[in-house]
């Protein structure tokens, strides 16, 4: 599946077109490499998304089932960027 169709069907970005600069933007990774919107990705591929101060970091769940594709993903790990104050 394409990086962002991906995207657009487990809602991180509204749109496939938005969903198209954010990846040209470099804020999606596919297994430690720089992805393109048209970038496959599989189940079991393991995405980073730098969204702001947050980092999402998804492993890929695409099943297909007969003619429908089930799309999801399972977040491993969310880092948050800030100023903390000892």
């Amino acid at each position: 599946m394409r990086a962002d169709l991906y995207l657009k069907y487990v809602n991180l970005v509204a749109r496939r077109v938005l969903s198209k600069s954010f990846i040209e933007s470099g804020n999606v990774l596919i297994n430690d490499k720089i992805a393109k919107p048209s970038s496959q990705i599989k189940d079991g591929d393991t995405l980073t998304i730098y969204m702001g101060n947050t980092t999402l970091i998804i492993e890929a769940s695409i099943k297909q089932e007969g003619k429908k594709i089930l799309v999801g993903g399972t977040v491993i790990d969310k880092l948050e960027r800030g100023i903390y104050q000892c």
